[in-house]
């Protein structure tokens, strides 16, 4: 259950990316011909917009009031400074970006810049201000300031200010995508398998026992107490609790996120090494034949002797995890995040499992309909209008768009699959931010994808569900991209996959008239049919029989056989 209930969290860290317009500022000595230098810049079209392009923009005389900690907020801070028709770079402070920008316009200015600790879109006091202002509004980075005080030397610069283009489509998505389909891939195979082996061995146990069990037929989802295992099956109230915990959650985190933030980054680094364990250990298992285990009794917690290989790894897969930790700000910590995440992923696949599609169906339309709500719906209930899960998201900021770190803890959700941006401007000046893709936007699906694989198994289809749904899954993320490219903000990817995947498994479903065996799931053989002759046998065949579709003129053979040595 433990595993599950992680699994049921991480599905409210789904992220959507908040949008900054950037552009860059060139500059250059007043005497000289040739730009030497440019620096990043976020501004806000509402108020004067910047130039499209380099060539169209005007040189202006850049004034930096900021090295006196002139905070524009008063007119004497213009005394004895001709701002005409310049650039003026304020620092941040004491008062509002359009107070700022009212008083740099009434001394003339053609554009105002603040210096921040971040780059942050200026906002405005209120609507009205957006047409009382007329010049562009920008903030700089303190760095680039000092920088560009640095290259002045005391002498007169000027400079232009221009916005910054990017394409609209970013080699990173490429490597989300492949990172997604991967997973749910390796995933929904792994998963299929092991409840195979499962029910194989729930058949051993049932032919050991045939003497005392009843002849009945008891469902997968209730049959998994006589295989001691670490995975788990969904069930009616488990769904609903967790989807309330999930829903209540995000709510907490929307109010309470400068607290709760490092709760989910403990239990991100608990949660990610167990998975990367569990998904090393057989690796470690087949290329490692020490098999030293730990004497009897020496230490009381293991109720058996964990072997020391074991032992090894976890250490090693949590120190890995502390480590993202301590240095999850380094500019090389989204790798390791990656990592983690992808076997966690993987291991909620292997372990959770999905007993019939009608559960499956139940859990995906909730979530659909979760992300819809909190992403489209939500800012109607507000009061500064924006989306619940936005805010969430970026780090819950108060500041319009900026980057993902703009909140007051500077600290994002780590439950996503985060990249960099690869698009490389003219100049690569400016930070692009990352391209995320939620777990849940992962581990949900691809809980479909794992029980149509299994269901596979079961009735011989030459795996038609699992490759199908993994193809619908493909189509699904690449409808999310293109979303993303027309619309420029992030969208809630659950939108497209749900469909993309359900529609399918139902649509096979129909055409193999197999629909009602998918909707209440394959039962198990409580006692298979076997003869004394052969139950004597030194080794034997088990045939589980038929299987009733629901139709009256289709019937599965179901014919798994295990091998069970006398």
């Amino acid at each position: 259950m433990l595993r599950l209930q992680f699994m049921l969290i991480a599905v409210v860290f789904w992220v959507t990316g908040g949008r900054c317009d950037l552009g860059l500022m060139s500059t250059k000595l007043e005497s000289q011909d040739e730009w030497k230098e440019s620096f990043c810049i976020a501004y806000n079209p509402q108020f004067q917009p910047i130039a499209k392009d380099k060539s169209t923009s005007p040189a202006l005389l850049v004034v930096d009031l900021s090295n006196a900690l002139m905070y524009g907020c008063f007119e004497s801070d213009y005394d004895g400074h001709d701002v005409t028709d310049a650039i003026v770079i304020v620092a941040r402070g004491l008062c509002t970006f359009s107070d700022k920008a009212q008083l740099a316009e009434k001394a003339r200015a053609k554009s105002l810049i603040v210096a921040s600790d971040d780059l942050i879109t200026p906002g405005a006091n209120q609507t009205s201000d957006l047409d009382k202002i007329n010049i562009s509004v920008s903030t700089m980075l303190w760095s680039d300031v000092k920088q560009l005080e640095k290259n002045g030397a005391g002498h007169p610069q000027v400079g232009v200010l221009y916005e910054l283009v990017l394409s609209r489509f970013d080699v990173n998505l490429v490597v989300i995508f492949l990172i997604a389909v991967s997973n749910i891939i390796i995933g929904g195979y792994w998963s299929g398998i092991a409840r195979q082996e499962k029910y194989k061995l729930y058949l051993k146990n049932a032919l050991s026992k045939q003497g005392n069990t009843q002849n009945n037929a008891v469902s997968e989802e209730g049959n998994t107490s006589n295989h001691n295992d670490d995975s788990v099956s969904l069930s009616y109230i488990a769904l609903a609790i967790g989807f309330v915990l999930v829903c209540g959650f995000l709510l907490l985190l929307y109010f309470f996120y400068s607290y709760l933030v490092y709760v989910v980054i403990a239990m991100f680094c608990i949660a990610t090494s167990i998975g990367l364990y569990y998904c090393l250990k057989p690796i470690l298992h087949r290329i490692c034949s020490w098999e030293g285990n730990l004497p009897e009794n020496r230490i009381p917690i293991f109720k058996t002797r964990p072997m020391y290989k074991d032992l090894i790894l976890l250490a090693l897969c949590c120190g890995l995890a502390v480590f993202w930790a301590v240095m999850r700000h380094a500019p090389f910590a989204w790798v390791i995040q990656d990592i983690l995440g992808y076997a966690f992923c993987i291991n909620v696949m292997r372990t959770v499992f999905v007993p019939n599609i009608k559960i499956c169906s139940i859990m995906l339309i909730m979530l659909f309909i979760y992300d819809i709500f909190f992403v489209f719906i939500s800012p109607l209930f507000t009061k500064d209008g924006k989306s619940i899960m936005v805010k969430v998201a970026t780090g819950g900021s108060d500041e319009s768009g900026g980057n993902s770190y703009s909140g007051k803890t500077q600290e994002m959700l780590p439950m996503v699959f985060a990249l960099p941006k690869m698009s490389i401007s003219d100049i690569g000046t400016c930070p692009l931010g990352m391209s995320l893709l939620g777990f849940g936007d992962v581990i949900i699906p691809g809980l479909l994808i794992c029980h149509n694989h299994a269901f596979d198994l079961r009735v011989k289809s030459r795996r038609a569900y699992y490759i199908t749904t993994c193809i619908g899954y493909g189509v699904g993320l690449l409808l999310t991209f293109v979303a993303l490219a027309l619309m420029e903000t992030g969208q809630p990817a659950l939108l497209y996959l749900v469909p993309c995947t359900l529609i399918p498994t139902f649509a096979l479903g129909l055409f193999r008239k197999e629909v009602k065996l998918l909707w209440n799931g394959v039962p198990y053989e409580s006692k298979p049919a076997v003869s004394d002759q052969a139950a004597s046998a030194p080794a034997m065949a088990i045939n589980t029989g038929s299987i009733d579709s629901g139709n009256s003129d289709t019937s599965i053979e179901s014919e798994t056989r295990v091998l069970i040595s006398k």
